[in-house]
């Protein structure tokens, strides 16, 4: 019997637990692994249902995009651009370019796609 395409049996688990549970100290009855990817969620008779939710969105978004061959880099205007990078940094973003000013100030930061995203401060559109 051929296995579907999306489904790689070889896959390793990403946790030992549910990665979301873990991280927000919640709890969990029983473990659900990916087919796909081996992300570990917890199943929905739990109070998060995060396998589900992982399940969810994978259908919705499809399979992982190679974001090495995207040419653009989203742009996304904050205030506070130093308030927003010390956050960033505190919940584990991974900050490819701290802030800069080149007729803009601006940091760069990577997506948990892997994607580079460049976080502007917001200028006001008019005089206040």
């Amino acid at each position: 019997m051929e296995e579907p395409e999306a489904i790689d049996p070889t896959v390793e688990p990403s946790d030992t637990g549910c990665a979301e549970c873990l991280a927000s100290d919640g709890w969990w009855f029983h473990l659900r692994r990916c087919a796909r990817c081996g992300h570990v969620g917890c199943c929905d008779q739990s109070p998060s249902q995060h396998a589900t939710r992982h399940a969810m969105i994978d259908r919705l978004i499809g399979p992982p995009v190679d974001h090495s061959q995207v040419t653009h880099m989203p742009w996304v205007f904050v205030d506070g651009l130093e308030a927003h990078l010390d956050r960033s940094r505190d919940n584990g973003a991974t900050i490819v370019q701290g802030i800069t000013t080149h007729g803009f100030t601006s940091y760069v930061a990577l997506g948990i796609e892997g994607r580079s995203w460049r976080f502007a401060e917001a200028r006001p559109t008019q005089p206040r």
